[in-house]
């Protein structure tokens, strides 16, 4: 822990940290987020190619694929942490993660079994549906789509193993994220609000045909 707060005050800066820490309080006890619920079904499904060669997509599901990888020397480093995607991935979530050279460039959890508690906490049907979360491209590799092409690979993988549709949430004020999903055939299905007050936690969803615009 101690090593992760010096990495990340040297890296961005003491100001930056101060800010992250006054940010994680402060959601601890007061949290307003309102998110579009997005989903995908399979049975029409878009190729898409990304702006650049020297990358390699994995699918991990194992902490021994995951040991793997970092053996072969694929760096995972801040914003994302190893330790956190074993936890993970001991809790029966499968990473998708895109590597650049080896430098790890983004990732998407996916979710298949009601065993996992998901933020937001939405209604899915896991005999049909999958979901999708912690979809994080790191900053110096914005712009360049390998968050809808890691989409389109999960789809494909998701179809593979007969599930019909994949949801997932998106903030309503996360433009870019919204303009990826948007891009390999996603589409608003509904909205939530969730809402947290110290210990008290509140989500409600309502289906695309009763928002009101």
């Amino acid at each position: 822990m101690i090593q992760k707060v010096i990495s990340h005050i040297q890296r961005d800066g003491l100001l930056s940290f101060i800010k992250q820490v006054f940010k994680f309080v402060k959601n601890k006890i007061f949290l307003y987020q309102d998110y579009y619920i997005f989903q995908k079904t399979f049975d029409e499904l878009k190729e898409l190619k990304i702006k650049i060669k020297d990358f390699n997509l994995r699918v991990v599901s194992t902490e021994e694929e995951l040991h793997n990888l970092l053996k072969e020397g694929f760096n995972i480093s801040s914003p994302f942490s190893a330790e956190d995607f074993e936890k993970k991935i001991s809790q029966g979530q499968i990473l998708f993660c895109v590597f650049v050279g080896k430098d790890l460039a983004h990732t998407s959890w996916v979710v298949t079994s009601n065993n996992i508690k998901i933020h937001p906490p939405l209604n899915i049907n896991y005999q049909k549906e999958a979901f999708i979360h912690y979809c994080i491209t790191a900053s110096e590799y914005r712009g360049i789509e390998l968050y809808p092409y890691t989409l389109s690979k999960i789809f494909e993988f998701l179809k593979r193993k007969n599930l019909s549709k994949a949801k997932l949430t998106i903030l309503k004020d996360n433009t870019p994220s919204i303009k990826g999903a948007t891009k390999v055939g996603c589409e608003v299905c509904g909205e939530g609000t969730f809402l947290k007050l110290f210990l008290l936690k509140f989500w409600k969803e309502q289906p695309k045909k009763n928002i009101k615009r």
